[in-house]
């Protein structure tokens, strides 16, 4: 049986062991156990499901392109400037998986190739279909005209002169296309007539890969994405995540370390970032976040808005900025060198919120945010039609930091060519200069929701290791101190009696009847004899107070 004198200590001591526990748990043991979980829950570990599902997403992404149709070809033809109207979205869905997979248990590195899959989404593109005509921009005249004349100033009236071979029945710089066409089957480039086996010829070592060989080996073929439509990309070298690398970092592309020798300096040929479908893990938001685009062959990066929640999951939202495609100094190294009047090197950057892809592309392509958001307002200012708007244009990532999955993501890019006034070119003799949107995609994709219950399970636990971290501490407190006041209790520590304070029930003591005198007064308070029960603190001795009854129907206190 338990002695009720070590109630105190046993309530006491039980105290301190539960709230050492929880510190122990709390702060140590949960988050050194939870580490684990997630790390086996991330590993690219072959046999495991985040493996699986690195090797082969098993949910398209969206590729959405919208089309900018020209509503006034003749006007731009001679000199006007464009009115546009986009059209879209013609939605795709886009596969991904990583082929020929060779993992480093050494170097803690994965080797790959990727292969995408484009397939035409007839239900989301809603009234839009891939059969569709668009009047746009004729893309492979007007980039051979500004490359040749670019490079070869000179050719530029032969390849003028070609122009009716390549492109039979071309009356100006526009086409009316179907939309399948222009994106991925491709527009033909003639070169039956034997007049332009030159142009042709040449043609074969310098076409950028928006221009692909015909079947039949003589023509080409002209078309926007066919380059990226089941064909191999890499190889890529990526960290596992699991040793000395950070997870999904691209470490090489195409056997490079860096993009050396495309840009003009060695902070723009880094390969920083992820391809942006996986990232680290963070407990802290990072300011930027870096991501590889091999599309426009460079590390770019978007920078930390804000901590928010998506579909219930906290996460860390990331957007491009302004600062992206200023003109400033760190950009500068994006800018192609080209020739001054005098034929010397000089740095020459497109208007701000733009860039130029020629040394990635080799074609002189623009590449901005769509609709020239956060770009120059003169860009605006030449095409009417354009609506910039932060919700549909901006760039995002929305993170869950502690697995480093993204939730949602949407990358937007627009292209676009320069119209510029070429006498030696005979379509291009009477235009007005200014940047031409040609067309603006969106590739993204948001998480499932079978992905997203499992997010939010992780959570959960997480979430229930806290609530038991803080009962343990709570709880152990909240013992510790009944504790305290037991033993105080026990001790009478507490005691408030005073011997010094009168008690109405103390007993009378014995002796003989005791009679006081009054004074002349029966108002003399001040007598402690007469009243002494009216200031029993001023009196140093114990009194006892009775209440005695004095003669006929009178009472003395």
């Amino acid at each position: 049986m338990v002695n009720k004198q070590n109630i105190p200590a046993i309530v006491g001591g039980t105290g301190i062991i539960i709230l050492i526990l929880g510190i122990f748990l709390g702060w140590y043991g949960f988050p050194k156990m939870a580490n684990m979980k997630i790390k086996e829950g991330i590993s690219l570990e072959k046999g495991t499901e985040s493996y699986d599902m690195w090797e082969v997403i098993p949910f398209p992404l969206k590729f959405k392109v919208y089309v900018f149709n020209v509503q006034n070809p003749e006007e731009v033809q001679n000199g006007g400037h464009p009115v546009v109207r986009e059209i879209g979205p013609f939605v795709y869905d886009e596969y991904r998986k990583k082929e020929k997979v060779v993992i480093n248990e050494e170097t803690d590195t994965i080797q790959y190739i990727l292969r995408k899959t484009f397939f035409f989404n007839e239900k989301e593109s809603g009234c839009h279909s891939d059969e569709d005509y668009v009047t746009v921009l004729n893309a492979a005249l007007v980039g051979t005209a500004l490359t040749v004349q670019g490079m070869f100033p000179s050719a530029l009236a032969t390849i003028s002169d070609a122009v009716p071979h390549l492109f039979p029945g071309i009356k100006n710089i526009f086409m009316t296309v179907k939309v399948k066409d222009l994106l991925f089957n491709g527009l033909l480039l003639d070169c039956s007539n034997p007049s332009i086996d030159f142009v042709c010829s040449a043609m074969k070592g310098t076409a950028p890969e928006t221009v692909r060989l015909h079947e039949n080996n003589r023509d080409f073929l002209f078309s926007m994405f066919h380059h990226l439509n089941d064909t191999e990309e890499g190889p890529y070298v990526i960290g596992r995540g699991m040793k000395n690398t950070s997870r999904g970092e691209i470490l090489s592309y195409k056997g490079d370390t860096t993009l050396e020798g495309l840009w003009n300096s060695p902070e723009c040929n880094m390969l920083n970032g992820t391809d942006s479908t996986m990232y680290s893990p963070m407990e802290d938001p990072k300011d930027r976040l870096y991501i590889y685009s091999s599309d426009l062959c460079r590390s770019a990066y978007v920078s930390f808005e804000k901590k928010t929640e998506t579909f219930g999951i906290p996460v860390f939202r990331y957007t491009n900025t302004e600062r992206n495609l200023d003109i400033i100094e760190e950009n500068d190294c994006f800018c192609p060198v080209g020739n001054d009047e005098n034929f010397k090197p000089v740095i020459k950057c497109t208007p701000k919120g733009t860039m130029n892809l020629m040394p990635c592309m080799q074609s002189p392509t623009i590449y901005s945010n769509p609709h020239f958001y956060l770009g120059d307002r003169e860009l605006n200012n030449f095409v009417t039609g354009l609506k910039p708007n932060k919700e549909k244009h901006q760039n995002f990532a929305e993170i869950e930091p502690l697995t480093g999955t993204p939730v949602r993501g949407m990358k937007r890019a627009q292209f676009s060519l320069f119209l510029r006034k070429l006498p030696e070119f005979e379509l291009l003799t009477n235009v007005s200069h200014g940047l031409m949107p040609l067309i603006w995609l969106e590739e993204g994709a948001t998480l499932p929701p079978f992905l997203v219950d499992k997010l939010k399970g992780a959570h959960s636990a997480l979430y229930s290791l806290l609530v038991v971290k803080w009962f343990l501490v709570s709880l152990g407190l909240v013992m510790i101190l009944i504790g305290v006041i037991l033993h105080f209790r026990k001790d009478k520590i507490f005691c408030m009696n005073d011997s010094r304070v009168a008690h109405f029930n103390a007993p009378i003591p014995p002796g003989p009847e005791h009679k006081p005198t009054l004074s002349n007064s029966d108002n003399d308070f001040n007598s402690t004899l007469t009243y002494p029960s009216l200031y029993p603190q001023l009196v140093n001795r114990n009194m006892s107070i009775g209440i005695k009854k004095m003669g006929e129907d009178r009472f003395l206190i």
